[in-house]
């Protein structure tokens, strides 16, 4: 198993309709923190996904109260080569 001590993306995306999101790694990794940077609209209910495989999701995180700014979501202990996250409630 491959381990990444700070894996960063970084993508801008302009889509009010846009309930999700999901990254291939290129191979399996041990996942630390998950960093949502959020502007004037963001996730006020969401959850975050891992995956070996693409087909089958285990939930690692849940938010029922998210807000604007900078949300670093500790995920440590779970490892994947896929992670998703959706989206259920977006306030702006």
């Amino acid at each position: 198993m491959q381990t990444m001590k700070r894996y960063r993306r970084c993508c801008i995306i302009i889509l009010w309709n846009i309930k999700g999101l999901m990254l291939d790694m290129g191979g399996k990794i041990s996942f630390t923190t998950v960093d949502l940077y959020w502007q004037t609209a963001y996730g006020k209910s969401y959850d975050i996904y891992i995956s070996d495989d693409g087909e089958t999701w285990t939930t690692v995180y849940s938010e029922t109260n998210g807000r604007a700014g900078v949300a670093v979501i500790d995920i440590s202990g779970h490892s994947g080569r896929y992670i998703r996250m959706y989206l259920s409630v977006i306030d702006i």
